[in-house]
């Protein structure tokens, strides 16, 4: 991308989010509950009450959530505990398209709650990221669309005392 195109999308993304607030009607936020975007849900109602919800759970078709999707052009998209991968004809509706992943950034996909526990990491977090369009006919767009800039990544210390061993000891001995 052009450095003017940059500056350009940089400024529109500033004039959306400007006027985007509580009282705003055109937010989406799209998850999954198996994976516990209930939970985020019920948190973000408290600051932007008119959202709309769009709910995926994995494993059912994904045509008609594409299709609701597509009804309506959003001004902002929030992707919460989401395996769910927008297509790039999605794009165009999805306004400021961002994504809660609920991991650093070291630690993409699924699995992210799970891996820092597993492999005894230090620290665990989250991301706000920016989604990034895949191009049209990508085989593959899970492997674009986590690639937008970050925003904020928010971390947080493990106790020595959560890493697998302890964990499956704890679990074990009841």
């Amino acid at each position: 991308m052009s450095h003017q195109r940059e500056s350009t999308h940089n400024s529109n993304q500033h004039a959306m989010h400007s006027k985007i607030d509580q009282h705003s009607r055109n937010i989406l936020f799209f998850g999954d509950p198996q994976l516990g975007s209930h939970r985020g849900w019920q948190r973000f109602l408290t600051y932007f009450p008119n959202a709309e919800h769009l709910i995926w759970n994995k494993g059912t078709p994904k045509a008609p959530l594409h299709q609701a999707l597509r009804q309506k052009h959003w001004d902002i998209t929030i992707s919460f505990y989401n395996d769910f991968i927008f297509e790039h004809d999605d794009f165009p509706f999805l306004g400021l398209p961002l994504n809660l992943h609920p991991a650093l950034p070291t630690i993409r996909g699924v699995g992210h709650d799970h891996i820092p526990l597993i492999e005894g990491h230090p620290e665990h977090g989250g991301t706000l990221h920016y989604l990034q369009q895949p191009p049209r006919l990508w085989q593959n767009a899970a492997d674009v669309i986590d690639n937008g800039r970050v925003i904020r990544t928010r971390k947080r210390e493990l106790s020595p005392l959560t890493n697998a061993d302890r964990h499956g000891e704890r679990s074990e001995g009841g």
